[in-house]
């Protein structure tokens, strides 16, 4: 996985960074850090993190020859004894490949680096590599026995792959301990010395090893960066990562290819349905505008060709017509729709002006109107209408009236039995 970002992290109010298409090295807390991802509008950063070397036990153990790949269960075993922690808790990872037998590791505490996984997580960076900042500080002796880096903070020590952090005050002291714990107390060693001017520590820290008897290089030369450092890691082919064993990043198994093929089936018979679901629905379509356009021919029938046709109106009077259906049959029972069908077929001089109806009283309240232009009996008609109401069970009571324009009926027809 491509590196968005690396951190060296050395408390949550010390962090240094640096971006991956940037050459820029910044400085800040981590909150200042998660504002710039947000700012970035970046999400699972893939991160590689540096962490201090006094986080960190470097250790060379025994393992057995000839081997390429170590269990955790040999590295623990082989490591044990230099320990005094609880090697359950403990992280160990090689630092390079077994040689005569020998092999270099640094140690951490598992919880300790957990818990900086879980902490990067929060701010949305996904941690995939890890190291020890010691080891991109301070270079591998070549020529020389030891190489030592100082700063105001720490004393780097290194002697092969062993590394130690000490505290500027006291290193003297401390050296020549290690010296005769490593047997070269009797022999001069060759140091290379690196600081940061000259003037600094670097200067009186070589008097003291000078006075010692060993041969000191000292050299002042800017502290090494995070660039340096990404590259120091490369070039060893990132050895000593962390993130191995149980930090490892899970990889996929593999068997999505088994999956393939039944997605595509899913997705094929996915891509049918809605085909048919549109088509359906462009056919309900076309029914309904069918329905609108018959219902529309039954209306004007009813109420005549110059009644203004309202939609709504007429699907309140099927939704209801539907309830009614739904409930148990009522003789007494009635709607609009069965009101007007107790009208019939109204003598084509007759003009149906108003219809309202009152479901609670069955009762229907309409108005027909005949031209005065016309030759009939437009009485008769109303009188007949009448007649016509009270056989199929309405009592109706209407009154007529007569202009210069028209003679209309002003009817009231409802049902006695309501209960």
């Amino acid at each position: 996985m491509t590196v968005h970002i690396s951190i060296f992290w050395q408390d949550p109010l010390q962090l240094l960074w640096r971006w991956a298409d940037e050459s820029e090295v910044q400085e800040g807390s981590w909150n200042d850090l998660q504002v710039q991802r947000q700012n970035r509008n970046q999400s699972a950063v893939a991160t590689r993190l540096y962490l201090p070397h006094q986080v960190f036990t470097a250790l060379t153990v025994t393992v057995p020859g000839g081997t390429r790949r170590l269990p955790d269960a040999v590295l623990r075993f082989a490591a044990e004894e230099q320990l005094a922690e609880d090697i359950d808790g403990l992280h160990i990872v090689p630092l390079a490949k077994p040689r005569h037998s020998t092999l270099p590791v640094v140690v951490i505490e598992a919880q300790r680096l957990r818990d900086m996984q879980e902490t990067l997580a929060e701010g949305d960076f996904l941690l995939t590599q890890a190291f020890d900042a010691g080891y991109c500080q301070v270079s591998k002796p070549e020529s020389q026995d030891v190489s030592i880096d100082v700063n105001p903070a720490r004393v780097l020590c290194r002697a092969g792959w062993e590394l130690h952090q000490v505290h500027p005050n006291g290193f003297s002291q401390w050296f020549e301990l290690w010296k005769r714990s490593q047997g070269l107390a009797d022999n001069p060693l060759s140091i290379v010395l690196t600081s940061r001017s000259g003037d600094d520590q670097g200067r009186p820290l070589k008097t003291e090893l000078e006075a010692t008897g060993d041969s000191v290089n000292w050299q002042v030369q800017p502290e090494s960066d995070l660039i340096s450092w990404d590259q120091t890691v490369a070039d060893t082919r990132y050895h000593g990562n962390l993130m191995t064993g149980p930090f490892a990043l899970r990889k996929s198994s593999g068997h999505h290819q088994f999956w393939l093929p039944t997605v595509l089936a899913a997705s094929f018979a996915l891509a049918i349905w809605v085909g048919l679901a549109i088509s359906q629905g462009w056919q309900d379509k076309a029914r309904a505008n069918s329905t609108w356009a018959a219902s529309e021919v039954v209306f004007k029938q009813v109420f005549g060709q110059d009644k203004r046709i309202q939609q709504p109106l007429m699907v309140r009077e099927l939704e209801n017509r539907i309830q009614t259906l739904q409930q148990p049959v009522d003789s007494n029972s009635g709607s609009a729709l069965t009101a007007m069908d107790a009208l019939g077929n109204l003598n084509q001089n007759l003009v149906l002006e108003d219809f309202r109806y009152q479901a609670s009283r069955q009762e229907m309240l309409f108005t027909l109107k005949q031209a005065s232009g016309e030759e009939s009996d437009a009485f008769a008609r109303f009188e007949q209408l009448k007649r016509q109401l009270e056989q199929v069970g309405y009592q109706v009571e209407y009154s007529a009236s007569q202009d210069r324009d028209a003679v209309r009926g002003r009817y009231r027809a409802f049902r006695e039995d309501v209960s």
